[in-house]
């Protein structure tokens, strides 16, 4: 009989928990639609009255951004894979010749 009551209190906190989580997901979803934040970018937009053409510019922007980036880094990433091929063969050149 003693474990009843843990099990009543294990289903009440459950019960709570499961109605905190969804007041949760209701103030979540209400905020979403007043805020959208582009965090790589920099841009914050507190309004919705955004027209579909200023939406689709900043897109675009964006996109450019992310292409940009992609771009250098691969840049960067074959630099290095050319210098670090060239110490190596200039390493097995010099020991073999």
């Amino acid at each position: 009989m003693s474990s009843a009551g843990h099990i009543q209190d294990m289903n009440k906190r459950m019960r709570e928990n499961r109605a905190a989580l969804n007041s949760k997901k209701a103030k979540f979803r209400e905020r979403k639609l007043f805020n959208i934040q582009y965090k790589g970018s920099g841009i914050i937009i507190d309004d919705i009255d955004l027209s579909k053409e200023e939406l689709a510019q900043i897109k675009a922007e964006i996109r450019e951004e992310i292409k940009t980036e992609r771009i250098m880094r691969w840049l960067k990433v074959t630099f290095l894979v050319i210098v670090i091929v060239g110490s190596i063969l200039s390493l097995v050149f010099h020991y073999l010749f």
